[in-house]
């Protein structure tokens, strides 16, 4: 039986998230073992404390650093024993059955560091309002084009996250796609056709208040992944995906007001 561990990072500014969040994993009907770590401030500990199920641990996260070698720190905390690995915004929520289609993809595709797969947005109350199915060419243009995989439900193997180098502080927002960059030089990152999770878009998320720094910081990863001769031709295309990009958030926003 394999086994994979999630993480849930959490300020607890929004505790009406959390315990969906971590019940949205734990209820998932899989043969495989599950491990739940939640990190959170030294201040919040006794709050967080008090809400979680029997079986999910708890640790106070590192307050040196940013939020990315934070994540990274209770990413190799949680992965020891365990074949994969993931992590979940505390406000987002895994579609039932994904973690069963997540590795079964992963089982099949032995040498992948990565599968992903459809995801829901959702409002603050959590009506569903489109699907992100951006299908496996997201995969393809992730070293040129705009970075359309998404995080919540994407389960990586975690051989391939310490290979990588995992999370670094290099970049504030876009340091998932950083990682993306990274597994696919360890390994082929592959599509399930499945709606894994469901990804809350509302104003204090951090990706939708600060839009234009998430959008400009990817186009920073790229430029930091590109080889010798695309490092020379990127200004031909780069404006034209970053502005690609910018405006499909803002179009998002459109839809949810």
């Amino acid at each position: 039986m394999s086994k994979i561990a999630f993480v849930i990072p959490t300020a607890y500014t929004r505790p009406e998230y959390l315990p969906l969040a971590i019940d949205s994993i734990i209820s998932q009907q899989t043969s495989h073992e599950i491990k739940v770590l939640i990190g959170c401030p030294q201040s919040k500990l006794e709050q967080v404390r008090a809400v979680l199920p029997a079986g999910v641990d708890l640790v106070a996260e590192d307050p040196n650093g940013g939020l990315a070698s934070k994540l990274h720190k209770l990413l190799l905390q949680a992965l020891v024993g365990c074949d994969f690995v993931a992590w979940l915004g505390d406000d987002d929520l895994l579609t039932p059955g994904s973690v069963h289609a997540a590795i079964a993809a992963l089982e099949q595709n032995p040498t992948a560091a990565m599968v992903y797969g459809g995801c829901d947005y959702i409002d603050a109350q959590g009506k569903k309002m489109f699907t992100n199915a951006s299908g496996p060419w997201a995969a393809k243009i992730l070293s040129f084009g705009p970075q359309l995989i998404p995080q919540p439900g994407s389960i990586m193997r975690s051989s391939a996250y310490l290979e990588s180098g995992g999370l670094s502080d290099e970049f504030n927002l876009a340091f998932d796609f950083d990682l993306f960059l990274k597994l696919s030089n360890v390994g082929p990152i592959i599509f399930t056709n499945q709606v894994l999770a469901q990804f809350r878009w509302h104003p204090t998320s951090l990706s939708v208040r600060k839009r234009m720094t998430s959008v400009t910081e990817a186009s920073k990863v790229r430029r930091k992944h590109y080889g010798p001769a695309m490092k020379l031709l990127w200004p031909i295309w780069e404006p034209w995906v970053i502005l690609a990009t910018w405006l499909a958030g803002k179009l998002v926003n459109f839809r949810f007001r």
